[in-house]
């Protein structure tokens, strides 16, 4: 995929600014899409979201315009994106969403094979190249490598929403997508808990 420049100043003062999560993009480095993708997904990089969003909005506006524009398209009836990367502004409910909305959106996303191979990806490095520093970037979902079959999908918190997780499982030609939202945690770092009792709820009904 063809190279993207990080946005410089702009997405270091934008992730200081919301303390948000990162991939400690380094200002004037020049990244292909698929590693921008692989430092949003796997560490929830608001800074590669912001210089993906600021390239194919092109513009953040644009970019947030499209994402609902997708949304209603998927019948998410009752989601709405207020920024590019989930993050509480302009105010900790302004983006929105339901279970129902988010299982019509994992589903969706899956069928991408690039998508897949992200999301179940535990680690991923670019090496030290001309035009880039070298970056390490790990998975935050609690699943993988964990719960045996588990493939994906997405981890998200915001003091809000609480510790939330999109995932799926593939288990004897079976596949299972889940979300849990709000769920109990301690600080930042979403845990597995209520994905795993769902998960094996879902199977012993099944006979796995």
């Amino acid at each position: 995929m063809r190279g993207v420049c990080h946005g410089g100043p702009a997405v270091v003062g934008y992730v200081e600014e919301h303390d948000a999560s990162s991939a400690g993009l380094r200002p004037g480095d020049t990244l292909t899409v698929r590693q921008l993708l692989e430092g949003l997904l796997l560490p929830s990089g608001a800074d590669a979201a912001y210089t993906l969003a600021e390239v194919y909005g092109p513009g953040l506006d644009a970019f947030i315009a499209k994402m609902n524009a997708v949304a209603r398209l998927l019948g998410m009836t009752r989601t709405h994106f207020s920024n590019f990367d989930g993050l509480p502004w302009p105010t900790g409910y302004s983006t929105y969403s339901t279970p129902a909305d988010l299982i019509k959106l994992g589903r969706f996303a899956m069928t991408s094979a690039v998508f897949r191979s992200i999301v179940d990806r535990r680690s991923y490095r670019v090496a030290a190249g001309s035009g880039h520093h070298a970056y390490l970037w790990l998975n935050l979902n609690p699943l993988l490598g964990v719960y045996p079959g588990a493939i994906g999908i997405k981890t998200g918190y915001t003091p809000a929403a609480g510790h939330c997780l999109l995932f799926e499982v593939t288990r004897g030609g079976r596949s299972f997508i889940g979300v849990n939202l709000d769920s109990p945690g301690v600080g930042t770092t979403v845990n597995g808990a209520d994905a795993t009792r769902m998960l094996n709820w879902a199977f012993s009904l099944r006979g796995y």
